[in-house]
């Protein structure tokens, strides 16, 4: 929630990390202003959002830095982890090489403590070749997620996922609330008339032990127990995503 963020900056803060979840692109217009208005850096973590759209501009492309994941799930996978980061600032993306390569931009120059986390050639011809499929692949998925939205907007207890105008997801997940008082009820119902379904992020990140942060985060907190992850990918049949449809509605009739 952009709003949220006043409240929750100190003069600690050094950045601000969008996530355009589940391939829907965050609202970047009024956040944008208060990182510029605070004197702060825009990170946009696109990992789920390979191509999406807001603003006509794709995202990635408004932040100091974008940083992208080739996870072989993501709408742009390799065949094993892989990712990138892009930048319009020079000097950044010098520095970002340099930490990926052991922090050496010459061979034995180690300048700074950096990693080994570099994109080796067999995965990067891959996601070249697989590229070029994307905005392709990212159509499909947008046709199913317009059919789940117009098909399950009447029933009460169904909250589906919005995007702002100008916007153009690329619905890596099509995540909806279940609102009923029976949740795990409907979950389990849609999974026994085989409707493949994930549960995603069911303990919220800063509940976490590693990530502990004694915030309290209503909307998180809240979603987690809501939650349900309906199939979306770009080789769903007709007939697959019309069952899904089905089997929801048997349910809430």
């Amino acid at each position: 929630d952009p709003k949220s963020i006043i409240k929750n900056i100190s003069s600690q803060t050094k950045a601000i990390m969008v996530v355009h979840l589940y391939g829907i692109p965050a609202e970047m217009k009024s956040i944008l202003a208060f990182a510029k208005k605070n004197g702060l850096y825009v990170i946009e973590d696109c990992a789920q959002a390979h191509g999406a759209m807001t603003q006509n501009k794709r995202v990635g492309s408004f932040g100091d830095v974008g940083v992208f994941s080739f996870y072989p799930t993501k709408n742009l996978g390799a065949l094993g982890d892989g990712g990138c980061v892009v930048s319009k600032n020079y000097k950044l993306i010098e520095n970002i090489r340099k930490l990926s390569n052991y922090g050496s931009k010459k061979k034995y120059g180690h300048t700074i403590k950096g990693f080994n986390s570099r994109l080796d050639t067999i995965q990067a011809s891959i996601l070249r070749i697989k590229l070029k499929k994307l905005d392709g692949w990212n159509e499909k998925r947008r046709k199913i997620a317009s059919l789940y939205i117009n098909e399950l907007k009447r029933y009460p207890d169904i909250a589906l996922p919005k995007q702002e105008a100008k916007t153009n997801a690329v619905w890596h997940l099509f995540v909806i609330r279940y609102m009923g008082n029976d949740y795990r009820n409907f979950v389990k119902f849609l999974n026994d008339n085989g409707v493949s379904t994930s549960i995603h992020y069911p303990i919220p990140i800063h509940r976490t032990k590693a990530y502990g942060l004694g915030l309290k985060l209503v909307n998180s907190e809240k979603f987690s127990k809501q939650y349900i992850s309906l199939p979306i990918h770009p080789f769903l049949r007709m007939t697959e995503i019309l069952n899904v449809i089905k089997v929801i509605r048997k349910f809430l009739l």
